[in-house]
C-alpha cells in the first residue's frame, strides 16, 4: 500500500456508509451495458435511468425522501424510444435536466416536482447518443458525443460547432473555464480541441490497452487520464498539456477488467476513482503533480457508476466533503457513500475551500464571441461571492425621442443576470450552507466555545434575530442585490427637459436643429446598428453550420438509400429466380 504524505490537508479521508433506511431500495435501474452515466444528482433530486420494454424512461427522486420504493407508485418518465445512456443536471437551475438516449436525441426536460417534467427542447444527432457534459461556467452551453465519431457544441439549443474523430469517442470533458475540450478515442489518442473553432490543440497517447479510457481536467494545464496497459492493467496518469511526450506522474491500480471510471473535485483537489463491476472506490490528493493514495472504500456488492452531490448540498457539521451515490444493479439499490475528513471545532473551514456557485460566469452569446471566464465560487462559511460573473455588453442608449425603448430590461436577455426560480432557489442553497454548522464537539469543549461566532459579538441586530438564522437573511439579501443591481441609466425624463429644449429651439432656431441632426441620436444610432449586424453575423454563421450538418446528414441518408435499392434490386432478382424454378419443375 502506497504511503501517506504527513503534509496532505485530506490525508484521514474516509468513506462512511450510510444506514439502509437512507437507501433508495427497489429501484428499476437500468441493465444497459453502456459506460455511461446512468445516474445524475443536483441539491434537490436524484435522476436514474430506469429499465423499461419498449423505450428508455427515467426517475426523478427528491433526495430528502430515501426509502424503499413502491411498484405502484413509481412516476417514470417516458420521451425517448431506446434505452437513455447518459444523464446531467443543468450546473446552473437544479430543474433542468439531459438526458442522452441511443435513439439519437438528446432532450432537455423541465422538472416541476418529481411527477411533474415536460419536455423543453430536443437536439438531434445522426445516430445513437454516448456522452453529454454542461459547460463549467456559460450558461445553457452543452456537448455531446455520439457514435457517428462526431462531439457537437451546442448553445441555446442551436448547433455551434462540430469535430470529427477517426473512430468512436470514449469519453469527453470541459476545461475548468470552458476554454478547450479533451476527449478519447477508440484509436488510443487523447486530444484537446477548441470548441468553438474545432482545432486540434494537442493529441498524444495516453495508454496502450485496447479497452476504453477516459480523461478529465484537473486544471487549466493538466489533465488526468484512465485506461489499461498494454498487459491490461488498469492505470492513471496525470499530463501536462505543455508537454504531453511524457506523463508527469503514471501508475498501475489492478488487474481488473471493468472500466475505471474517475471523477474529480476540483475545489479540494481530490479525485475518486470508481471500478466499474466491482465495489471499490479509491481516494487521492492531487498535489504538486503527482497522485497521492488517501484510502479505499470497498464493499461486496459491485457498481455501474458514481454520480457526485454538489458542495452546496452537504452537511458540514458532519465534516462532509462530498457524498457519492452508487448504482447497485443487482440489488437495486441507489447507495449514498459519505466522504468524511474528520476535524474538531473551528478548524472545520479549513476542509471547505470556495466551490463552484450555481451561477453563471457568462452567457452562451458571450460565450461563442470567445469571452472565457472561471466559475463562479462562494466561499461556504460567509456566502461571499469570489468573483462575481461577467456583466453583459452595454446595450447603446436610445435616443431621447423615444422613451418606450429605453423600458426593457437592462439586463439585455443575457442568462447571468434573470433571477429565474432555479437561480433563487440556487442563492437559497448558498445562504443555508453559509449558516454555521452544528458543532461536533464534545460537552466540555461545547460549554466553552460559542457555536456561532456571530452570537457571541455585540451586534444587536444578529442577537435580535433566531437562533441559527442569524446570517441567512442579511446574505439572501445581499445576494438578491448584487444580482438585482442595473447599470443603466433611469427611463424618466428630468423634469424641466421639455422647457429646455423649448427655450434652445426657441433661441437658436435652425442651428439648434442642425447640431441635433448631427449630435448624439446619430452616434448613438450607428453603434446599434454595429451591434445589431454582430448579432446577425453570430446568427448566420450558426445557421450555415446548421445547414453544412444538415447537408452531411443528406448525403448520408442519400447513400442509405442507394444501398436499400439495391438491396430491393437483388432480392426481386432472387424472387424472380425462385419463381422461374418452380415453374421448370411444375
Amino acid at each position: 500500500m502506497p504511503l501517506i504524505r504527513a503534509n496532505l490537508k485530506y490525508r484521514h479521508l474516509f468513506g462512511e456508509q450510510v444506514r439502509k433506511d437512507q437507501q433508495f431500495e427497489n429501484v428499476p435501474i437500468s441493465r444497459n451495458a453502456h459506460d455511461g452515466q446512468f445516474v445524475a444528482v443536483n441539491s434537490e433530486f436524484l435522476a436514474v435511468s430506469c429499465e423499461s420494454s419498449g423505450g428508455g424512461s427515467f426517475l426523478i427522486l427528491p433526495i430528502d425522501k430515501p426509502g424503499r420504493l413502491s411498484p405502484l407508485n413509481l412516476h417514470k418518465i417516458c420521451g425517448h424510444s431506446s434505452a437513455i445512456i447518459d444523464l446531467a443536471w443543468n450546473p446552473f437551475d437544479d430543474r433542468v435536466l439531459a438526458t442522452a438516449s441511443e435513439d439519437g436525441y438528446v432532450k432537455l426536460w423541465r422538472v416541476a416536482d418529481p411527477s411533474e417534467v415536460s419536455p423543453a427542447a430536443e437536439l438531434e444527432h445522426n445516430r445513437r447518443l454516448l456522452y453529454t457534459a454542461w459547460h463549467p461556467a456559460a450558461a445553457d452551453v452543452l456537448l455531446t458525443a455520439s457514435y457517428d465519431c462526431e462531439v457537437a457544441v451546442w448553445a441555446d439549443c442551436r448547433l455551434c460547432s462540430t469535430i470529427g474523430h477517426p473512430d468512436h469517442v470514449n469519453s469527453i470533458a470541459w476545461s475548468p473555464d470552458g476554454r478547450l475540450l479533451a476527449s478519447t478515442c477508440k484509436d488510443r489518442l487523447a486530444r484537446v480541441m477548441d470548441p468553438r473553432s474545432g482545432c486540434t490543440v494537442a493529441k498524444w497517447t495516453c495508454h496502450t490497452g485496447a479497452k476504453i479510457s477516459k480523461i478529465l481536467f484537473s486544471d487549466d494545464c493538466r489533465l488526468l487520464t484512465t485506461g489499461f496497459s498494454e498487459y491490461s492493467q488498469r492505470q492513471y496518469a496525470l499530463w501536462d498539456l505543455n508537454k504531453t511526450s511524457r506523463a508527469l506522474h503514471s501508475d498501475e491500480v489492478d488487474s481488473s477488467s471493468g472500466v475505471l471510471l474517475p471523477y474529480y473535485d476540483p475545489d479540494c483537489s481530490l479525485l475518486y476513482l470508481a471500478g466499474r463491476g466491482d465495489g471499490n472506490i479509491r481516494f487521492y490528493e492531487i498535489s504538486r503533480g503527482r497522485l497521492h493514495f488517501l484510502n479505499q472504500f470497498s464493499t461486496h456488492s459491485p457498481q455501474k457508476c458514481i454520480a457526485q452531490l454538489p458542495k452546496r448540498a452537504l452537511d458540514r457539521s458532519l465534516c462532509e466533503v462530498g457524498r457519492l451515490y452508487r448504482l447497485h444493479v443487482a440489488s437495486n439499490v441507489v447507495e449514498p457513500v459519505r466522504v468524511i475528513a474528520p476535524r474538531r471545532g473551528h478548524h472545520v473551514s479549513d476542509i471547505y475551500p470556495p466551490a463552484a456557485a450555481p451561477i453563471p460566469a457568462l452567457g452562451a452569446d458571450q460565450w461563442l464571441a470567445g469571452a472565457n471566464r472561471d466559475p463562479v465560487r462562494v466561499s461556504l462559511s460567509t456566502g461571499e461571492i469570489i468573483n462575481p460573473p461577467l456583466p453583459p455588453p452595454q446595450k447603446p442608449q436610445s435616443p431621447p425621442q423615444a422613451p418606450q425603448a429605453q423600458s426593457s430590461s437592462s439586463n439585455g436577455g443575457d442568462p447571468t443576470h434573470q433571477l429565474t426560480p432555479g437561480t433563487l432557489r440556487n442563492i437559497q442553497h448558498l445562504v443555508q450552507a453559509a449558516s454555521p454548522p452544528r458543532p461536533t464537539l464534545n460537552s466540555e469543549t461545547a460549554a466553552s466555545t460559542p457555536a456561532d461566532p456571530a452570537a457571541a459579538a455585540p451586534d444587536t441586530a444578529a442577537t435580535a434575530a433566531p437562533a441559527g438564522t442569524s446570517c441567512g437573511p442579511e446574505k439572501f439579501s445581499r445576494l438578491l442585490e448584487k444580482f438585482q443591481h442595473l447599470d443603466s441609466p433611469s427611463t424618466e425624463p428630468s423634469p424641466g427637459g421639455d422647457a429646455s429644449a423649448a427655450v434652445s429651439n426657441s433661441a437658436c432656431g435652425p442651428t439648434a436643429d442642425m447640431d441635433s441632426s448631427s449630435g448624439r441620436p446619430d452616434a448613438v444610432s450607428t453603434e446599434e446598428l454595429t451591434s445589431q449586424l454582430a448579432a446577425k453575423d453570430v446568427e448566420l454563421s450558426s445557421l450555415r453550420k446548421e445547414l453544412a450538418f444538415r447537408d452531411m446528414r443528406l448525403m448520408r441518408l442519400e447513400k442509405e438509400l442507394q444501398s436499400k435499392e439495391s438491396e430491393l434490386v437483388y432480392l426481386r432478382t432472387l424472387l424472380r429466380r425462385y419463381g422461374d424454378s418452380r415453374s421448370s419443375q411444375c
